[in-house]
């Protein structure tokens, strides 16, 4: 089999996309549903932030069609990367965004609508004032995606205006401008993307952050993908692309093409096991020559210019704990290299981990495929099934409760069911004292 990226993970999903998955919020239920009361009941501003590919702009079209369509806002998204040529003076750069934004409120605002784009900055409040006049509804939200990428003559005194804007609404009782609601999505913390924050627009919006899927998220999409194309998938699969991707959303959808392969190729559903998805892992780390995550390891690359941040990662990658807030730490998060979990720091996933590991650990060992592999084979020549269920009863596993009907899945589903649990190390030093003639591989923990 030869996995293939038919769907093109990474892509913002439509509204009403049958593989858009929903995200459990704290105490509120769902992110998506904590958003739009904030925006529609609460009349709240939001920022949406998080690392790269992990379905901000997604959020953002969620929402913009709930509020559109269900509750009768105009509504408008601005894609500010297609505002972000540092070439354009101030008079250039409003026409072209005013000209995006009327174009984005489409049917909402009347034909006959006749307010040119401001010239000066400062100007904007009176112009969306005006332009309340024309816009059919009562209420607008105004989605402002990539707002981070803002050339730096723009960045500053454009949020600054906005921040007006939200003063005007919500001290002055401004009736024009009380109808706007403005949403904030890119990779950047509020707090740190404008130096004055006596002027942002971001300390008096409700902060959501946007990561990783949680094991539950990521079987349902793995179950709506499988849905999407027609088969269904072996419960054991979503352990493993878990165990993998730690529900990395981009990545979660790389491993799963594997179900666009499975019915290119005539294989059956009971065909795609875990040796499946260690091939697309290997297809990930090795697409054309390229790593998919490049990326990452580029941006933190850039960012490690010194030796207390390389040994910072360092740290990170050889599980040492640290406890945040830091300011290091955000921006390794923000770059989508670490995550908190359970109130520490750790690396994003095993992925991450074996990429940065060959960048920053020296001399580290760990090559998980190889290890896999290598623990299976010598495991099914010196173990048999009573061999194999003794060892579980040492290791503290119940044999019965391993996923795999022959010998040959046993083996393969309690390696991976350790791995999951960081305990290859015990598993291999179980094994040494089973069998200490074998040359067992080593590993460390991650």
């Amino acid at each position: 089999m030869k996995p293939g990226l038919k769907f093109q993970p990474g892509s913002a999903l439509a509204y009403g996309d049958s593989t858009y998955i929903k995200r459990r919020f704290q105490f509120f239920g769902s992110m998506e549903d904590y958003s739009l009361r904030a925006m529609d009941q609460d009349g709240r501003d939001i920022v949406i932030c998080g690392p790269r590919q992990v379905g901000k702009s997604s959020l953002l079209a969620w929402l913009s069609a709930i509020l559109k369509n269900d509750r009768g806002y105009a509504t408008a998204t601005v894609d500010m990367m297609g505002l972000s040529d540092s070439n354009l003076n101030e008079t250039q750069w409003l026409d072209r965004f005013w000209s995006i934004l009327i174009q984005q409120l489409g049917d909402d605002v009347e034909r006959d609508m006749n307010v040119p784009a401001p010239t000066l900055i400062v100007d904007l409040s009176d112009h969306l004032r005006q332009l309340t006049r024309f816009v059919r509804s009562n209420r607008i939200s105004i989605f402002f995606d990539e707002a981070d990428v803002l050339p730096s003559h723009i960045l500053a005194p454009f949020y600054k205006q906005i921040r007006t804007i939200v003063n005007q609404r919500m001290i002055s009782g401004d009736a024009a401008l009380a109808k706007y609601r403005f949403a904030y999505a890119g990779v950047f913390e509020p707090e740190s993307l404008l130096e004055r924050q006596a002027t942002s627009p971001f300390n008096v919006a409700i902060t959501i952050w946007v990561d990783d899927f949680s094991f539950e998220e990521t079987h349902s999409l793995i179950t709506l993908l499988a849905q999407k194309h027609g088969i269904v998938f072996r419960e054991e699969i979503a352990p493993d692309i878990y165990a993998w991707t730690d529900g990395h959303p981009f990545l979660v959808q790389c491993v799963a093409s594997i179900f666009d392969d499975a019915l290119e190729s005539g294989h059956k559903p009971e065909d795609i096991q875990t040796e499946f998805v260690d091939q697309v892992i290997a297809f990930i780390v090795n697409h054309n020559g390229k790593n998919l995550l490049n990326p990452i390891r580029n941006e933190v690359v850039g960012w490690a210019t010194n030796n207390h941040r390389r040994k910072l990662l360092a740290d990170l990658i050889k599980g040492e704990e640290r406890l945040g807030p830091g300011t290091h730490l955000s921006k390794l998060r923000l770059l989508g290299a670490i995550k908190q979990k359970n109130g520490h720091w750790q690396i994003r996933n095993r992925l991450v981990s074996q990429m940065l590991a060959h960048e920053f650990v020296e001399d580290w060992p760990n090559d998980p495929l190889k290890i896999n592999q290598e623990l299976h084979a010598l495991m099914l020549q010196f173990f048999n099934a009573e061999d194999v269920r003794t060892l579980c009863f040492k290791l503290d596993v119940s044999y019965d409760a391993i996923l795999g009907e022959a010998l040959d899945g046993k083996i393969r589903e309690l390696i991976l069911y350790l791995q999951r649990k960081n305990r290859l190390p015990e598993l291999i030093e179980s094994l040494k004292i089973e069998r200490p003639l074998v040359n067992w591989p080593s590993v460390k923990s991650e």
